[in-house]
């Protein structure tokens, strides 16, 4: 995922971290916010984390992993990405099969 306004993005369920190893958190769901999206971790004001509330529901690696994301707040919903793209575009490849 590119986080953009965070509304689409299920903090539990989908691959938002840029993690190498796994794209997902691995901190365990809190009773009651199993529907938490990104955009409740950030500040709007500020345009940064809510280092108070990631740090209380999420373990020290995701912590980090999401402390070291920048937040580009500027109204862009979130999109589904390659993760191993530069630019952030899927794109196929053609192999020309020679006979």
């Amino acid at each position: 995922m590119r986080l953009g306004d965070g509304s689409k993005i299920n903090v539990w369920n989908d691959p938002w971290l840029q993690a190498v190893d796994s794209s997902y958190v691995q901190s365990q769901p809190i009773e009651g916010f199993v529907d938490l999206r990104a955009f409740e971790l950030i500040d709007a004001n500020s345009n940064s984390w809510r280092v108070d509330v990631v740090e209380h529901i999420f373990n020290a690696r995701d912590c980090q992993q999401i402390m070291s994301m920048p937040i580009h707040f500027n109204g862009d919903e979130d999109k589904l990405i390659w993760k191993l793209s530069r630019d952030g575009l899927y794109q196929l490849s053609l192999l020309t099969i020679i006979e």
